[in-house]
């Protein structure tokens, strides 16, 4: 019997429930106030004329007769980087499944669909992270193929952001932006901090990572 989900390219309309997905992964984590990202900024940033982002959806089709129509229950967000050693590459930053459709071999598909994406594209290599605690997805990845760098040559990933950032460009007009567009991110945490929890969608997770949900 043919799988009742399907992996498609994201549509600006999906913005949504790609935003829900990213709040359910930041919950389990216990990182929800660093989720700082807005619907209106996802249809910026990933439907313009020149995207920062692609993404790929899992929806569930209903079964014949069924009123409901298709149920997004997954995403994989990625784009292009450049490795001075390789050429082009392809980043996967998110890829989540709901925990009730976990099992279904969704999150490997997603995984096989970005691949194909990066071959079409002519890239040598296809990168991604996880955290240290989450055996499972990297026993996924590990039999899908990929290497862990930090095992094989001893890579640590490093950022730089908010403050660092600003004074590393050494301008204070950076910073003035900077203390402004913060404010406006601490306001729009609280306002989501305060809004009340039975009009939010939320799945009672069990099994997911801040990169990989299967």
């Amino acid at each position: 019997m043919a799988p009742r989900w399907r992996i498609r390219e994201a549509e600006e309309g999906d913005c949504g429930h790609i935003l829900r997905l990213i709040r359910e992964l930041a919950e389990y984590e216990k990182l929800s106030e660093q989720v700082q990202m807005s619907e209106e900024a996802l249809r910026a940033d990933g439907f313009g004329g020149n995207p920062f982002y692609h993404c790929l959806v899992a929806e569930v089709l209903p079964a014949p007769g069924e009123p409901q129509g298709p149920r997004v229950v997954g995403y994989g967000l990625y784009y292009f980087i450049y490795s001075t050693w390789k050429g082009r590459n392809v980043y996967l930053e998110d890829i989540y499944v709901t925990p009730e459709c976990r099992g279904q071999g969704i999150a490997s598909k997603i995984i096989k669909k970005v691949a194909q994406v990066a071959l079409d594209q002519g890239c040598s290599q296809f990168r991604l992270a996880v955290l240290d605690w989450n055996q499972r997805a990297m026993a996924l990845y590990k039999a899908l193929g990929a290497q862990d760098l930090t095992e094989t040559e001893g890579w640590h990933a490093f950022r730089f952001e908010g403050e660092a950032m600003r004074k590393l460009a050494g301008n204070e007009l950076y910073t003035q932006r900077g203390a402004q567009t913060e404010d406006q991110e601490t306001h729009t945490v609280q306002l989501w901090n305060q809004a009340p929890r039975d009009h939010i969608l939320f799945n009672n997770i069990s099994e997911t990572s801040m990169f990989l949900c299967y």
